[in-house]
């Protein structure tokens, strides 16, 4: 854009702009930022001029972004992130910090570290508030750290874009669980193993996973009693039947912990996960984002120990 053009533009109208990319509705746009909504009505208007599109259409179930707002709403939501931390007191204490933290993950390990990680982040800094979103997909997740939506993923990431930084947390890995009571043995064998009803974990539904192919390597094949969407659900289920699962070994000891389950080695080798955290780079220097990063890879590696 020309230099004289940008002395023309209210910088009110970008953060306006940025509240209507991320509520796709001007009614939800302005009560978000305590405006009203012929203001924020005007504000469009305004903005459809300056960028020479319609940034949002109306469209079947709803408002959509245009592809130009599309193409506007990562480098909007940095610029304005940018201008925050220039106009930003520096060096403000933890225990001072005033910022809603934004953090996808699936539900476990969330269920195992969510309250520690809340608990740590009272006593270092009260005034961080943590929304924590669920899981959907890496690509998805990825997409939504570029925009500015979310401020942290944890998952299995693999290679992710030259703008997304990666920590490797550690490698979680699988072990067999059954309820306290059911007459497996530590150690089966394939026949013992293969003998009784699986709890699948898949969040498309499917009956068959990577283990299931090094089980047919082998020859061998396993009954997918009921296949679940979380591996909360998991458990409960096995706890009162004599279903087995394969699970990973942090949730294993904790549920074992409970009195309710009891461990076992699966006679085929499980494998393990990667589990990593990521954040955009434009949230390198961010205190409050950093901190909750720092906080979720301790209470990671303490359930990886």
């Amino acid at each position: 854009m020309h230099q004289k053009n940008l002395r023309a533009i209210d910088l009110n109208l970008l953060v306006i702009l940025d509240a209507l990319l991320t509520e796709r509705s001007v009614t939800r746009a302005a009560a978000r930022l305590y405006l009203t909504q012929p203001a924020t009505s005007h504000a469009l208007e305004r903005l459809r001029i300056l960028f020479h599109d319609p940034l949002l259409e109306r469209r079947k179930g709803g408002m959509g972004l245009t592809a130009r707002a599309e193409e506007l709403q990562a480098p909007l939501r940095e610029i304005l992130e940018e201008l925050q931390r220039l106009v930003q007191v520096p060096d403000i204490p933890l225990s001072e910090l005033k910022q809603t933290v934004h953090l996808a993950m699936p539900d476990f390990p969330a269920a195992l570290i969510v309250p520690r990680l809340w608990s740590a982040l009272q006593k270092t800094a009260p005034g961080i508030n943590l929304v924590v979103h669920n899981w959907t997909d890496n690509s998805l997740e990825i997409a939504r750290l570029q925009k500015g939506e979310i401020s942290l993923v944890l998952s299995t990431l693999g290679t992710v874009p030259a703008d997304i930084e990666k920590v490797h947390i550690g490698d979680e890995r699988y072990t067999g669980a059954a309820a306290l009571d059911h007459p497996i043995s530590e150690r089966p064998s394939v026949e013992e193993f293969i003998a009784y009803p699986h709890v699948l974990v898949s969040a498309r539904g499917s009956q068959s996973t990577p283990f299931d192919q090094q089980l047919a390597a082998l020859g061998l094949q396993r009954r997918a009693g009921i296949s679940v969407s979380s591996f909360l659900t998991v458990p409960s289920i096995i706890a009162s039947s004599n279903a087995i699962a394969l699970i990973p070994r942090s949730m294993a000891r904790h549920w074992s912990g409970t009195g309710r389950l009891k461990q076992f080695v699966p006679p085929v080798e499980a494998g393990s996960f990667s589990v990593d955290i990521a954040w955009h780079r434009r949230r390198s220097n961010d205190k409050a984002v950093q901190l909750v990063a720092e906080l979720v890879i301790l209470a990671i590696k303490e359930n990886l120990e």
